[in-house]
């Protein structure tokens, strides 16, 4: 359990395959938002909450729950449609090392780990604004889903 990201395009097909436990091969696909996923990456989660706070006028990342606090979920689907200047706020967070986007909790986030996936994942962050910018310019939308 834990954060589960996804960005790129919607429906896109993704298909895994594995052994069960009889030692069989078993195929599995989804259709989701992709092509780029990362896995308990705190930092560019919490670039995308503060965007989607702003966005929405959210004031309250916490919210109170039977268990105890938890982040706030986006919107329909736990998607979020970025712009072009969602694109440069997130490269400038990325060449400055997410700086102003240190994590503050949220275990299902991974924050004990934040600057190993920070570094871990920098590359793909880069390759992600490329190909963000490269479909906002053939007037493609590009998106940003998370699951914890």
């Amino acid at each position: 359990m834990g954060l589960d990201a996804s960005g790129g395009k919607l429906n896109h097909k993704y298909e895994y395959e594995f052994e069960n436990q009889e030692g069989e091969k078993v195929k599995h696909s989804y259709i989701g938002v992709g092509h780029f996923e990362w896995r308990k990456h705190a930092r560019l989660q919490e670039f995308m909450t503060r965007l989607y706070m702003k966005r929405y006028r959210i004031k309250n990342k916490w919210i109170e729950g039977d268990d105890g606090w938890y982040p706030i979920e986006f919107g329909a689907y736990n998607r979020m449609r970025l712009k072009e200047e969602d694109i440069d706020k997130l490269e400038e967070a990325i060449k400055t090392d997410y700086d102003e986007y240190f994590c503050d909790g949220g275990y299902l986030w991974g924050h004990q780990r934040q600057e190993d996936s920070m570094n871990w994942y920098r590359e793909q962050d880069l390759e992600f604004v490329e190909y963000a910018r490269q479909r906002l310019k053939d007037n493609k939308r590009v998106y940003y889903s998370c699951s914890w």
